[in-house]
């Protein structure tokens, strides 16, 4: 099973507060990346991408759930 299977079936183990929780996390974890990228601090810009599919499987938990 792929990395990424993986922790999305860790996701889907959470509740909809450590969900909500994680989502806060990773949308500030997101704008300090782009930050670093558009002023050239970190080189990995794929890291940026990652960040925004956590959030969508964040979103698409929380909207099942719902």
């Amino acid at each position: 099973m792929s990395k990424i299977r993986t922790r999305f079936n860790e996701l889907k183990a959470k509740t909809a507060e450590e969900l909500k929780e994680l989502f806060s996390y990773e949308k500030e974890a997101l704008r300090s990346l782009n930050f670093k990228v558009h002023t050239q601090e970190i080189k990995q810009v794929h890291l940026v991408e990652v960040a925004r599919k956590r959030i969508a499987q964040i979103l698409t938990l929380l909207k099942k759930n719902v």
